[in-house]
């Protein structure tokens, strides 16, 4: 359905954004439809053309989603070195006081540098890039995220037996969740809870 309107080279917030869809469609449709007709080189070019009409568009947030898109990919690749180049090189771009747009994305981008230091062993650095992201997400009150920081960094810490720092973590994240009121937030905790009781044998 959107070929035949790319093929025409739409130009605009609106063609950066169909781009950026139909790449992200392509990719899906290999990687979980496991369809024949479709490469891995296929979604690339349209990826990389809705990041470069959003940088002429000054739209710099939204170039960094799909930055933040291809670090995703290679997460999944389990490439995490280049998952951490990826993210390097666009967070300087980014102008995190702009928005909470702006926020938001840095915030989801420094946890994903996280969880790949910490695939590769790099738990001191794990810890540091999440310690900064907590704290940022603290002075600039980016609460969409908090708790899933908050969740991320306790996960980390009972990976690592380290118990006593998770139930701290736990233990901030719960007058959140109180004043938040957001059931789907509430029912992860609870779900979190009743699988570390089981798996761990420790109540959060």
């Amino acid at each position: 359905m959107l070929q035949p309107i790319l093929s025409k080279n739409p130009s605009g917030y609106e063609g950066a954004r169909l781009n950026e869809i139909y790449a992200k469609c392509l990719y899906s449709l290999y990687v979980f439809e496991e369809n024949p007709s479709i490469t891995w080189e296929q979604w690339q070019p349209y990826i990389e053309r809705a990041i470069k009409m959003y940088e002429e568009l000054q739209m710099t947030w939204r170039a960094i989603r799909c930055h933040s898109f291809l670090a995703d990919v290679q997460f999944d690749q389990a490439n995490y070195e280049l998952v951490i180049e990826i993210i390097d090189g666009m967070t300087p771009q980014l102008s995190v006081m702009d928005s909470i747009e702006t926020k938001s994305v840095y915030i989801q981008q420094m946890a994903m540098k996280s969880f790949a230091l910490e695939s590769l062993g790099r738990h001191q650095q794990a810890h540091a890039e999440l310690d900064a992201d907590l704290q940022f997400s603290r002075d600039h009150i980016v609460l969409d995220n908090y708790y899933w920081l908050l969740n991320t960094k306790a996960w980390l810490y009972y990976d690592e037996h380290n118990y006593e720092n998770a139930r701290l973590l736990i233990k901030e994240a719960k007058p959140f969740i109180q004043l938040v009121n957001h059931e789907g937030i509430e029912m992860e905790f609870e779900l979190t809870n009743i699988f570390l009781t089981r798996v761990f044998r420790t109540q959060l």
